[in-house]
């Protein structure tokens, strides 16, 4: 979400536009992608590009790396044939960020999407979580083997491990380290114009693809990097996220000046509070 709204803030400035292909901006690219994938397909994981991982943890590399490792990737599929989230595709939104201000994604991000939010407590960079003052330690749930278990009904049945010690990757994609405060900030600055004008609001939140969930109604879309969906006819937009042992969701109902924002530390307890959640806030 920060990432489009950075991206979005550059549009209205008119130094960028949705329609640019990605090969305005960056060179490494074949020219069948560079000429073809535009800011919209990366916003709303149409690209192709696939969901390569955020990294491995460890030392964390320079976005320029990051993207030449991208380019690399064969395409999955046709520009705009259809919805595939893709962590690489936001990796690219960044470094983009990046040519067309000069700065570094994270500070850049941080003059233009935290501070008018006031989001003091929200920090994008490497980091241990136990390393964080007041930063909750996370419990992965790992097989026999201690490998953390994919999602699914296969990892209740893990064990919790505390996974405080891992270095945790950051990037355009994700991983920030934030708290509930901050998040709500973020959506009331969002919601009140503070980040982007009623009309840039509007273009990063309206969906503009089907983005269907395995089990998931088929009114879900996807506008610039938030979900729009109608959970028993309300409108809810916004985005979730996580690594072992962490998980995140921040929920904008609109039309019910409801925010909903969950922070766990621990695999497979998200869902079921969210679930809650949209019953309480729909059904009444």
């Amino acid at each position: 979400m920060f990432t489009a709204v950075a991206v979005a803030d550059l549009a209205g400035q008119g130094r960028l536009a949705f329609t640019d292909p990605i090969g305005r901006y960056l060179s490494g690219f074949p020219a069948r992608l560079a000429d073809k994938v535009t800011l919209h397909h990366l916003l709303t994981h149409t690209a192709g590009l696939g969901d390569v991982p955020r990294g491995e943890p460890g030392e964390p590399a320079a976005l320029a790396e990051e993207v030449a490792r991208i380019a690399a990737e064969p395409p999955q599929f046709e520009p705009g044939a259809r919805f595939a989230y893709s962590n690489a595709g936001f990796v690219v939104l960044g470094a983009v960020i990046e040519r067309v201000t000069g700065a570094a994604y994270a500070d850049h991000v941080r003059e233009r999407v935290l501070a008018p939010a006031g989001m003091s407590h929200t920090e994008i960079r490497p980091y241990r979580p136990a390393e964080v003052p007041g930063m909750a330690h996370g419990y992965m749930l790992t097989g026999a083997d201690g490998r953390p278990l994919p999602p699914g009904p296969g990892a209740r049945s893990g064990t919790l491990r505390d996974n405080a010690d891992a270095p945790q990757v950051v990037n355009p994609a994700g991983g920030a380290i934030s708290t509930a405060a901050d998040l709500l900030g973020f959506a009331r600055a969002l919601m009140e114009h503070r980040l982007l004008d009623p009309a840039g609001t509007d273009t990063v939140l309206t969906g503009k693809v089907d983005s269907p969930r395995p089990g998931g109604p088929a009114q879900d879309r996807y506008g610039y990097g938030f979900s729009d969906r109608r959970v028993n006819g309300v409108r809810v937009v916004g985005h979730n996220g996580g690594t072992p042992g962490y998980e995140a969701q921040l929920d904008i109902y609109p039309d019910r000046a409801h925010t909903v924002i969950l922070l766990t530390n621990q695999d497979a307890v998200l869902v079921p509070a969210l679930r809650r959640t949209e019953d309480l806030l729909t059904t009444a």
